[in-house]
Order: C-alpha cells, then sequence, then structure tokens
C-alpha cells in the first residue's frame, strides 16, 4: 500500500493518465480557475469600498493587493498557455512523423559525390 504523500502525488498522473499533453492543458485550465477567483476577490474588494462610502481603507487595500496578485496571475497564465501550445506543437510534429512513410536513406551516390569532394579538396 502506498503512503499517502505517494497517494497524493500521483493524482496528477491519474487525472491525466501520465500524458504529458493532458497535464499541461489540465494545468492551463486548473490555473484558469484560480486566476478567476483572484479576480473575483479583486472584484469584491473594490465593491465593498465602494459601499462603505469609500471610508472602509482596508477594503481599498485588499483589492490593491489582489490586483498585484491578478497582474502575476495573467503573466503565469499566459506561461501556462505559451507551453502549453508548444507542448501541443511537438507532439503534433511527433506524430505527424510517426504516421508519415519513413524517409528513404540518402542514395550511395550523393555519399560518393561528397567523398569524391573531400578528395579533390586534399590534392
Amino acid at each position: 500500500m502506498a503512503s499517502p504523500i505517494e497517494a497524493f502525488f500521483n493524482l496528477g498522473n491519474k487525472a491525466t493518465k501520465g500524458d504529458p499533453l493532458n497535464k499541461a492543458r489540465f494545468d492551463y485550465y486548473l490555473y484558469w480557475i484560480l486566476a478567476g477567483a483572484f479576480f473575483y476577490l479583486m472584484i469584491n474588494y473594490f465593491f465593498m469600498f465602494y459601499q462603505s462610502g469609500f471610508k472602509t481603507y482596508s477594503y481599498l487595500a485588499w483589492g490593491l493587493v489582489m490586483l498585484t496578485i491578478t497582474w502575476f496571475n495573467y503573466s503565469t497564465l499566459t506561461a501556462f498557455y505559451n507551453g502549453y501550445t508548444n507542448l501541443k506543437r511537438v507532439y503534433g510534429s511527433l506524430n505527424d512523423k510517426d504516421a508519415k512513410v519513413e524517409q528513404k536513406p540518402e542514395s550511395e551516390s550523393s555519399v560518393k559525390e561528397m567523398m569524391g569532394e573531400f578528395k579533390k579538396d586534399g590534392n
């Protein structure tokens, strides 16, 4: 039986079945949820500051903190998106190569021509 810590860290493999592309997509969508939560908190704090008649500055301060966190979340979200699209492009190109017919090896004549060029330079 696996320890609880090992089971916790294997949850991601169960959700994505060990596929790096699925994991990148899962992380990207999960980070959208996290970024949305911080954006909601920011809006909520600014609205509460507005409702208090601009008197409770702690709401304004927390709204500014959430604005800062939201800015960093936006940067991280773009990084997750770029990582997902790059991984998708790499895996897509690998799958395309597998689907294509194997390339023919270089012909013997081109190798002989190249060797002849080296012999010419050596003389």
